[in-house]
């Protein structure tokens, strides 16, 4: 257990213990809850990571008390096996 570092994609790294949840961009972007969290998130500019490929999953990471939305073009399945791979 504990704080460990994750590769979620290409040279993209974050810390388990910042991770609040992983998302299947599909299934969620259209959901109630989801869809004004990540408008705010972009209005706020804390959107990071694969900002340049279509996106398939996001993660919310809150690091030093911020909401933060990390975009992925990588599935929400191998983002969790590579979570899950940590010892």
């Amino acid at each position: 257990g504990g704080n460990m570092l994750i590769q979620v994609f290409g040279d993209y790294i974050v810390e388990s213990d910042d991770i609040v949840g992983i998302f299947d961009f599909d299934n969620c972007t259209t959901g109630k809850r989801t869809l004004p969290l990540l408008k705010r998130l972009q209005d706020e500019s804390r959107v990071e990571g694969d900002l340049y490929s279509l996106p398939r999953s996001f993660m919310i990471m809150n690091r030093e008390e911020k909401d933060v939305l990390v975009l992925s073009a990588t599935t929400t399945a191998t983002i969790r096996k590579r979570i899950r791979r940590i010892p």
